[in-house]
C-alpha cells in the first residue's frame, strides 16, 4: 500500500498510525517535524521525506524492511542519536546518516 502526500502543506502525520499496511510513503515538500509515528509502520520499505522540518530520523531505526530513504533538505540534528549509524539500523538509514554526519 502506498501513500502520496507530496507538497500538501502537511504538518502532522499522527493519523498514519492506523495505516499499518503502508509500504511506501511519499511525504516530500511538507512541514512535517515529527516522524515518530513511522516507527509503528513495520512494513515500510520506502520513505520519501525530503524538504520537511524533520530533526530526528531515529524513529526509522527499527524498520527492518526499509530499503529506500530520501531525507535530504531537513534540519536533522547532527548526532548519532538523531541520525543513527549502529549495526542494527537498516543499511539505507546507516548509509544516509554516515554521509550526513560527514563519515562519523
Amino acid at each position: 500500500m502506498n501513500l502520496k502526500l507530496n507538497w500538501n502543506s502537511v504538518r502532522h502525520i499522527g493519523d498514519l498510525e492506523y495505516m499499518t499496511s503502508l509500504e511506501v510513503v511519499f511525504l516530500k515538500g511538507n512541514w512535517i517535524g515529527n516522524i515518530s509515528v513511522l516507527s509503528n509502520l513495520r512494513k515500510l520499505r520506502k520513505v520519501h521525506i525530503f524538504f520537511n522540518q524533520i530533526t530526528d530520523l531515529s524513529p526509522l531505526a527499527d524498520l527492518q524492511y526499509l530499503d529506500t530513504l530520501t531525507a535530504e533538505r531537513n534540519p536533522i540534528r547532527k548526532n548519532t542519536k538523531n541520525c543513527p549509524v549502529g549495526q542494527a539500523v537498516p543499511q539505507v538509514l546507516r548509509k544516509f546518516c554516515k554521509e550526513y554526519l560527514g563519515g562519523e
